[in-house]
């Protein structure tokens, strides 16, 4: 049974961490959009990254948990009416002129069309 638990846990830690680290990379719906990152940038959003990947592997539930929240505080600050509408005016853009067959990671058809995540 505990055993069951443990799996079960470092599971949904897995699926948490792949989850937060699409969003964070994509700027919670605004990857498409803003591909003009900085090196710094970039440097944090791996950093941030790999310190949940350690957290979970080490088992270090209290770092994993700040540093989800902190990452879940960055998701709500993002959500504007000024980032919906941007994103809306982006997916239209793209309804309009064609969604992508594909991009750089191997999505296409489907919900995940092109970047744009409502494609379908």
């Amino acid at each position: 049974m505990a055993n069951k638990l443990v799996l079960g846990s470092i599971a949904l830690a897995i699926i948490a961490l792949l989850g937060v680290s699409l969003i964070s990379a994509n700027g919670f719906g605004m990857g498409f959009m803003n591909q003009n990152l900085s090196e710094e940038e970039k440097a944090d959003m791996k950093a941030n990254r790999d310190a949940i990947r350690t957290a979970i592997e080490e088992g270090d539930f209290a770092t994993w948990k700040a540093l989800m929240e902190e990452q879940i505080a960055k998701m709500q600050d993002s959500l504007t009416e000024e980032n919906f509408q941007a994103i809306q005016e982006k997916h239209n853009e793209m309804k309009q002129n064609g969604f992508p067959e594909n991009n750089k990671k191997g999505m296409g058809r489907g919900m995940h069309q092109g970047n744009c995540p409502m494609a379908g």
